[in-house]
Formats: C-alpha cells, sequence, structure tokens
C-alpha cells in the first residue's frame, strides 16, 4: 500500500478509474487567505523567508 498523498488536477476518465480502484474523494479549496494579498505588495524573497525563520527560532517556544 502506499503511503504518499499526490494532490493532482485529474479529468473525469482518472477520477473514474481511480474511484473504481477504491481511492478516498477529499474535496479541497485553497484558503480564503490567499486572496487576502494587495495588489503591489512586495514578493516575499530569500532574505525574509530566512529573518522568519531565525525569529522563529527565537521564541520561548522553540524546540532547542
Amino acid at each position: 500500500m502506499c503511503s504518499m498523498w499526490m494532490v493532482k488536477d485529474a479529468n473525469a476518465e482518472v477520477v473514474i478509474a481511480l474511484l473504481g480502484a477504491g481511492s478516498p474523494i477529499e474535496r479541497w479549496r485553497l484558503p480564503l487567505e490567499m486572496n487576502e494579498r494587495p495588489k503591489g505588495a512586495a514578493v516575499i524573497g530569500d532574505d525574509d523567508l530566512i529573518d522568519f525563520h531565525e525569529a522563529l527560532a527565537r521564541l520561548p517556544t522553540a524546540v532547542r
């Protein structure tokens, strides 16, 4: 048995084949927050991610 999830778009023929093989259905939508980014907002870069990671590491709840 495979224990890896895969998420892909699928046409009706593929869906019918997967359902026939016993695959479960899970409906999923993008979070509403995905639409909250203001137009023209700066793109998050590598330096921003590094700063965020370092800030998380400084939290008192961080695993050490």
